[in-house]
């Protein structure tokens, strides 16, 4: 018998504080769960050292994709605003519905939502979303 198999990409929190390396982590995951053609979930890890405006961003690129674009290519600006803008729209069509998993290994805050989502996979008693 088969049993599921879930990758966990883990994001450093260090990158929220640059969203454009944030948006090409991101996309990482989501090239990664082409690849290897599995259930890939997003962690953001060390979010004890980020401000709540890094932590919102995380929250919005996961969550409203759409939203995190607009922000970010009106601060950035040219080209690489323009870029920023045809990146997302690649991650609103083919990134899966999930919710934003911040973790700190150091306050363990968020590993009992991991581990909650860990367990509906494996229990296939619901959605990631």
């Amino acid at each position: 018998m088969l049993r599921p198999v879930l990758l966990v990409y883990i994001i450093d929190g260090a990158l929220a504080k640059s969203p454009e390396d944030l948006l090409t982590s991101y996309m990482l995951s989501l090239i990664l769960q082409t690849k290897v053609e599995l259930q890939v979930v997003t962690v953001v890890n060390k979010v004890d050292l980020l401000n709540e405006g890094e932590m919102e961003a995380v929250r919005e690129l996961i969550e409203n994709p759409r939203g995190f674009a607009e922000k970010v290519a009106d601060k950035v600006g040219g080209l690489a605003g323009d870029m920023i803008m045809d990146l997302v729209e690649i991650v609103e069509k083919y990134s899966p519905s999930e919710r934003a998993i911040p973790v700190s290994a150091k306050t363990k805050q968020g590993l009992k939502e991991l581990y909650d989502l860990v367990h509906e996979v494996y229990c296939s008693c619901g959605d990631l979303t």
